[in-house]
């Protein structure tokens, strides 16, 4: 970046995790002037500033000044509520653009409150964001969809790149079903994976030994997973036909643990059909599996 060319401030509403995250990135990489930050509260906001290494803590969207871009990293349920207090209580010029970060709420929630001028989208790192540390130091090569007005989109794609994200766009009809469909595949395998820890528990396995048991076969099958797609991925007893060891696994949960029983049918039967399409498994055998399952 030339001595010419004037940094872009950034002011963000909301930094937790997500926000503490793009903010540091953008700062070290001098990208933006990270100028307010407003939390719940100052000393969060504080700790979001110390965190960023640059910044502003302020109480409210008044005290705010005026900024070129603002990010809202609220969650879903407060964006709208954001949007609204901040274009009530600011009192100066308005953002040249306007985003957050939600992976279902569209970029509509912001422009029902934000002038024509500003330019408003979303956007959504496709990232587990566990903690800030250690999502700065992984973020490079992050998926990143992009939705909402042209300029802003064609705006923000740069500065996500940037810092190492791969963007795509994505539509506003959309969003809802994406993201479903990374839930299933990011918060609930941590649901699974605490399930199987509890079959291993309760068949008395040493709770040292369990994670070191289970997660290098959830490694191996995401690995197969990426290279092999999922037809071709899917082991074990459903898709060989052995309806007598899915029996046994019904009878065990029934004994030891009953609150498994709903999830394993219903994962069992979606077994059912991949492990058809893959044409491994007769329909004879898929309809005894699901004889047992019912």
């Amino acid at each position: 970046m030339s001595a010419e060319t004037k940094v872009l401030t950034l002011s963000i509403v909301g930094c937790g995790v997500v926000g503490r995250t793009l903010s540091r990135l953008w700062n070290d990489s001098s990208i933006f002037h990270i100028q307010d930050i407003l939390n719940r509260s100052l000393e969060s906001a504080e700790l979001s500033r110390d965190f960023v290494r640059a910044g502003r803590a302020v109480r409210s969207c008044a005290e705010m000044e005026s900024c070129d871009v603002l990010l809202i990293a609220v969650p879903d349920d407060q964006i709208e509520v954001v949007a609204e207090r901040y274009a009530r209580e600011f009192l100066r010029k308005f953002p040249k653009f306007a985003f957050h970060v939600s992976g279902t709420c569209s970029s509509s929630l912001l422009r029902k409150y934000f002038p024509e001028e500003t330019k408003v989208a979303s956007v959504h790192p496709v990232k587990s964001f566990a903690s800030s540390e250690k999502a700065c130091l992984t973020f490079k090569n992050t998926f990143c969809a992009l939705e909402g007005d042209e300029t802003a989109i064609d705006f923000l794609s740069p500065l996500f790149e940037a810092i190492g994200g791969q963007v795509f766009r994505l539509s506003e009809g959309n969003k809802t079903l994406y993201h479903s469909g990374l839930v299933i595949g990011c918060n609930f395998l941590v649901v699974l994976a605490e399930m199987a820890e509890q079959c291993l528990r309760l068949a008395q396995v040493d709770s040292r030994l369990a994670p070191s048991l289970l997660y290098p076969l959830m490694m191996e099958t995401l690995e197969n997973l990426r290279t092999l797609g999922p037809e071709k991925s899917l082991t074990g007893p459903i898709v060989r036909g052995d309806w007598e060891v899915v029996r046994k696994h019904l009878e065990s949960f029934q004994e030891g643990a009953p609150e498994i029983l709903p999830a394993y049918r219903a994962l069992g039967f979606s077994c059912i059909a991949l492990a058809e399409r893959s044409g491994r498994l007769t329909p004879e055998a898929a309809l005894k599996i699901a004889e047992v399952l019912s």
